[in-house]
């Protein structure tokens, strides 16, 4: 018989598939998004952290919410055939705080759970929330309106273009001012009267709520500024307090300076 001589070529192959070794990359183990795919891999490993070729086994696990009032979410698995296996969890609907156990055989992964925030989908201009009473005061009262996704998620950021369309006797759209959270205001002009009919328009479509109809009425005069006017002007001081009515904060202020400059802080009789 023949001696063989060393060394003696081998190949050395992976082990049994091992959970708990296996690993997680990708976007979706850190962050997602209502609506989105929310992608990730998974890489089977043997214990002793050898990358596996091979398919076959069974990957799967779920995307747990913490507040505990929603069923978890399960994650989608595609076995590519080569010990990786592409895995997502798009039907997630709610946005919030979720850890995210991935598992092999039954195992939990390293690392896992993967603590995630989802964050709301796309701007759904049908959801649109619109705050106001069916009673207001120009330059006081605002309309409030809170933007949402395809699954009335609250957004939680500014950005898109929000705008009112008021309907006196002449049509009027006032920009909204945007908190940059997700919610929009918008200021009625000051001079707009009586019964207006408001509809709101989110990113050039108007949303479903609405038209409201709403009473616009003057803003009264603070009392400081009553009495200064009386103490300026005591003879005429109601009619000027009126006449203030028709006035923003910002001209009822310059307009009284000027009286309390033009007089030195005197009455003029």
């Amino acid at each position: 018989m023949e001696e063989k001589k060393n060394p003696v070529n081998m190949r050395v192959i992976p082990g049994a598939v091992d959970g708990s070794h296996s690993v997680a990359s990708g976007p979706g183990i850190k962050k997602a998004k209502v609506g989105d795919k929310n992608p990730f891999q998974i890489q089977l490993k043997d214990a002793f952290d050898n990358d596996v070729k091979f398919g076959g086994v069974d990957v799967g696990g779920e995307l747990v919410p913490l507040d505990g009032k929603s069923p978890p979410v399960p994650i989608q698995a595609h076995d590519n055939g080569d010990g990786t296996y592409d895995c997502a969890y798009p039907s997630v609907k709610k946005a919030g705080k979720y850890k995210l156990v991935p598992k092999v055989n039954g195992k939990s992964i390293k690392d896992a759970p993967f603590e995630i925030k989802v964050d709301p989908g796309k701007t759904s201009s049908d959801n649109t929330l619109v705050d106001l009473p069916n009673r207001a005061v120009a330059g006081k009262d605002r309309i409030g309106v809170t933007l949402r996704d395809d699954q009335c998620n609250n957004l939680e950021k500014g950005g898109d273009k929000v705008l009112a369309h008021l309907l006196p006797l002449t049509p009027l759209e006032v920009n909204a001012h945007d908190n940059g959270d997700g919610t929009y205001a918008v200021d009625y002009p000051p001079g707009l009267r009586g019964d207006v009919e408001v509809k709101v328009k989110v990113n050039g479509k108007y949303a479903p709520t609405g038209p409201f109809n709403v009473n616009i009425e003057k803003k009264p005069v603070n009392k400081e500024h009553k009495e200064q006017a009386k103490e300026l002007l005591p003879q005429t001081g109601g009619i000027l307090a009126r006449l203030l009515k028709e006035a923003t904060d910002t001209e009822r202020a310059a307009i009284l300076k000027e009286l309390e400059r033009v007089s030195g802080g005197k009455r003029l009789k």
